[in-house]
């Protein structure tokens, strides 16, 4: 089951609390349908697998959200909670900014995981699902053709920092490049998963913490 002090507690019964940060995708928004969002699969996954009833999960992502406005309001978020585990999935929005706008988002996104670590807070770092490419010019997605380019960065801070990865985008884009069509069953829109996404998400959460 890995090595997850949270997980462990979870087997002894224990008080556990987990946050999960980042923007709309993380946030639980109309995407979803009314379904749970992965934060929320998560914690029903991790219930029903430990029937853990001394658990909280507070999700403090925020629609719109980039590593900036991350930066400023992670001790607010996530640090002062002091919880037992915690995820991060950001970048989304820092991929507006393009190629260009790389370097700040490995500075910001690096403080953001030392800020983290110096908490002496367990968690995971998570990249975010891809974009199918050929829309239409003016679409959601076509404005953040650098994301891959952010989501290698996300990757080498992980491992700089020696965090735990979830590497949701390495699932989504092979199934994107498998089935275009069957991928689409996955989203809402261009950028944000639906109910059936949001599952997905959770069952790598699930496995990449060991479960």
């Amino acid at each position: 089951m890995g090595n997850f002090k949270f997980v462990k507690k979870l087997q002894n019964q224990e008080h556990v609390e987990i946050v999960c940060t980042g923007d709309s995708i993380t946030q639980w928004c109309y995407h979803t349908h009314k379904k749970p969002g992965y934060a929320g699969w998560f914690y029903d996954r991790l219930r029903e697998k430990f029937y853990a009833y001394d658990m909280f999960l507070f999700n403090t992502g925020r629609s719109g959200s980039s590593t900036k406005d991350l930066l400023e309001r992670i001790e607010r978020d996530v640090i002062r909670f002091e919880p037992d585990f915690a995820t991060v999935m950001i970048g989304m929005n820092d991929a507006v900014d393009g190629e260009q706008g790389l370097s700040g988002f490995e500075e910001r996104l690096s403080a953001i995981v030392q800020k983290i670590s110096r908490a002496g807070i367990e968690f995971m770092v998570m990249t975010q699902n891809c974009l199918p490419t050929g829309l239409p010019e003016g679409t959601s997605g076509a404005v953040r053709s650098a994301l891959p380019a952010y989501t290698e960065v996300i990757r080498a801070v992980a491992k700089q920092y020696a965090v735990p990865l979830c590497d949701v985008y390495a699932e989504y884009e092979r199934r994107l490049i498998e089935n275009y069509d069957a991928y689409w069953f996955l989203m809402d829109d261009p950028i944000h998963p639906n109910e059936e996404g949001h599952s997905l998400i959770a069952d790598l959460l699930l496995n990449a913490v060991g479960l």
